[in-house]
């Protein structure tokens, strides 16, 4: 699995960006409506993205 994320929807210029994790392997899920997925990354992910998804969490 290839993952992709982006930090909003939309931002001040319009439709956001995607950045690509690399691969990543399925770990477990839990739930639905919505469904919380864990997945282990292959590489780490870059420190900005890591620290502002962990301060929203």
């Amino acid at each position: 699995m290839v993952l992709f994320v982006r930090r909003a929807k939309t931002g001040d210029i319009g439709t956001e960006p995607y950045t690509c994790l690399g691969t990543a392997q399925f770990q477990s899920y839990e739930g639905s409506k919505p469904m919380q997925i864990l997945w282990k990354l292959h590489r780490l992910a870059p420190v900005e993205l890591y620290l502002e998804a962990r301060a929203a969490a």
